[in-house]
């Protein structure tokens, strides 16, 4: 079957271009071509037309291939570019490649073209789908994460028989009961008035057979004893695994109900409620696609992040190949870091709070704002040294340093000005002389010269959707997001504006008595075994290899089965022939946890290790299921040898 291809040639000679024309017309492409051998030529040709490929001679008097990729890749194009030349040598070639050319070939290997160009056009496509899938990621996150966690009603979700699954943190603000005591058999049902308890079971009940949502308006009694009233919107709807559960959100209308002339407030929340129910239904699928892409994110970063480890051990310390290997480590840190907030926002993983030093978080965003911030804008950053450290999500507060970088950037885009960032430690002795209480605390103060606020408009900065910007300029959830991020840390979020002249926004973050915290960690020693056969499973043909290579320098024999199917027939072949079976947790046709039973039952004696990047279905599929341990995604060499000598030492 002929197929269209769009050929922007990049050559001087009539004969050597109808070569290159000939051969892909042989391999079934109908070609329309533009052949040019300037740089103005190339440039208006990649301005004013659409183009599928670049091929290009290197060589050519006023020219070259390698001025050629350079021009096409200046524009941000990441159009396929081959050189197809009959003079390149193997080490201008490889240049070229780390310039950005897809594949080079000689005049005399012409056959390799309509291969060539067949792959590079598939690659292309699933480059450009990768990048509308991360775009819409990060476009939902915000909106996702504003309703779960700033949302200024309590969300909430049960089992069908009324068994909490997840609750917001706003319920021990207001109520006053601990967050543990909420996931107690029967707690959210001894709350319930037992005057208002028959009617809710009803409207309940009522929306599980019906498909509609309910809304109920009944009292929950408080830590102290006394009685609130609250609007509770809630409807049946099926979560990530497909299962049904009941989601829904409480606000507090205590006062609309006892008192007649605020009932209408009652009636705005409901109808605000409806809208804020609506978007978390719609979003919830969008919640379970990102932990999808982020379960194939993991798969890939584990396999980069390992072979970079591999090399780093195998490679000479003083090696120059060293700094490029932490380069490439320091980028897959990054990016499981993403995937963690992914995970995050898709509420398929917790956030990991842990002691960090805010200044190097906050360095790091810096540096990602200078990229993206107009040389109109000047920056002043001022970060301490040697700050005590808090306790935070590394991911979360690099997202509010960036969501106040973007909106001090938003309020001098027209004017350009000054943004100023710091980091300092503040001493709090006596209440009311901050806005904090007692206390040592970090503060992260992002300053700009801006348009500024009114009073007005300053009251409601922190509203979600509210924004000050037109239609398609602004979600009006970024800094809601920021205030639910600190609220979650138990810091506090100031602003200080004046119309005109610019504002200023602090971050107050309590900090801890440990001291600061290193950067600087030894390397262990691996934890070695001593011949033993382990048997990976995985359907990822990557991760299959990376593993044999990482058992082989652990000192293990290993083995790997692509399918559930090939593992209970290598096991079955010679029971006791591996000491651990590691399997991953989600693979077609069987789950890792399927497979440990059908293992358990040819050789109850063999331990299973379950490998996912998603730890709260893991932790959902084991219920029942006896396991040797779990083996969290993306991990390291040294992650593996301290789990399988874990396992093994116990037996």
């Amino acid at each position: 079957m002929s197929r269209d291809l769009r050929l922007l040639l990049v050559e001087d000679s009539d004969a050597d271009g109808e070569l290159v024309l000939r051969e892909l017309r042989r391999g079934g492409f109908r070609v329309a071509h533009r052949r040019v051998d300037t740089r103005s030529e190339l440039l208006t040709a990649l301005n004013t037309s659409t183009w599928d490929l670049v091929i290009s001679d290197y060589a050519m008097p006023n020219f070259s291939g390698m001025d050629a990729l350079l021009c096409v890749r200046s524009t941000g194009s990441d159009l396929p570019f081959i050189i197809v030349s009959g003079t390149i040598g193997e080490e201008v070639a490889v240049t070229a490649m780390r310039a950005g050319a897809q594949d080079y070939l000689l005049r005399e290997q012409l056959t390799r073209l309509v291969p060539a160009v067949e792959r590079e056009l598939r690659d292309v496509e699933v480059r450009q789908e990768r990048r509308r899938a991360e775009v819409a990621l990060r476009d939902n996150e915000r909106r996702y994460r504003l309703l779960v966690e700033s949302v200024g009603a309590i969300p909430w979700e049960s089992t069908l028989d009324g068994q909490v699954i997840y609750i917001g943190p706003q319920a021990e603000r207001l109520l006053g009961h601990s967050m543990g005591r909420w996931y107690e058999h029967g707690f959210w049902r001894r709350l319930v008035h037992p005057d208002d308890l028959d009617h809710v079971l009803k409207n309940l009940e009522q929306a599980l057979t019906s498909g509609d949502h309910a809304e109920m308006t009944y009292r929950l009694r408080t830590a102290s004893g006394t009685w609130r009233w609250f609007l509770d919107i809630a409807a049946a709807v099926a979560d990530g695994e497909g299962q049904r559960v009941i989601r829904g959100f409480l606000v507090d209308v205590t006062d609309e109900r006892e008192g007649e002339s605020r009932r209408r407030a009652a009636d705005s929340a409901r109808r605000s409620l409806e809208n804020q129910l609506q978007h978390a239904q719609k979003l919830d699928a969008i919640g379970t696609l990102a932990g999808g892409i982020a379960h194939d994110f993991n798969n890939i970063l584990t396999s980069i992040a390992g072979y970079a480890q591999l090399l780093e051990r195998t490679m000479d310390a003083e090696h120059k190949s060293q700094r490029y290997l932490g380069g490439i480590q320091t980028g897959t840190k990054r990016a499981q870091d993403l995937v963690r907030q992914i995970l995050t926002f898709s509420q398929r993983q917790e956030p990991q709070i842990q002691a960090i030093q805010v200044e190097q978080v906050v360095d790091e965003a810096v540096q990602l704002l200078r990229a993206s911030i107009p040389s109109t804008i000047a920056m002043d950053i001022r970060l301490g040294q040697q700050l005590p450290a808090v306790l935070a999500d590394p991911g979360q507060i690099h997202q509010v340093v960036m969501n106040l970088g973007t909106n001090a950037f938003h309020a001098m885009q027209a004017t350009g000005g000054m943004l100023t960032v710091r980091v300092t430690a503040q001493q709090i002795d006596t209440m009311g002389a901050g806005p904090v209480a007692v206390g040592r605390w970090v503060v992260i103060e992002v300053t700009d010269t801006g348009c500024g606020m009114n009073e007005q408009v300053r009251k409601r900065i922190f509203e979600p959707f509210f924004t000050t910007k037109p239609t398609g300029q602004g979600t009006g959830l970024g800094l809601a997001v920021v205030h639910g991020i600190v609220e979650s840390h138990n810091g506090t979020l100031t602003v200080d504006s004046i119309a005109g002249q610019g504002s200023t926004f602090r971050v107050w973050l309590p900090a801890i008595s440990t001291g600061s915290v290193s950067n600087q960690t030894a390397t262990p020693p691996l934890p070695l075994g001593t011949g033993q056969g382990i048997l990976l499973v995985d359907d990822e043909e990557p991760i299959r290899q990376l593993a044999i290579d990482f058992l082989a320098m652990l000192g293990y024999r290993g083995a790997t089965a692509h399918s559930p199917a090939e593992a209970i027939a290598l096991v079955r072949a010679e029971p006791h022939r591996f000491a651990v079976v590691i399997t991953d947790l989600t693979m077609p046709g069987m789950t890792g946890i399927q497979l440990a039973n059908e293992l358990a039952l040819i050789n109850p004696r063999l331990p299973v290790l379950l490998s996912s990047g998603d730890l709260q279905a893991l932790d959902h599929s084991r219920q029942h299921v006896p396991l040797a341990g779990v083996l969290p995604k993306p991990y390291t060499i040294e992650a593996l040898g301290a789990a399988l000598r874990a396992v093994i030492g116990q037996r």
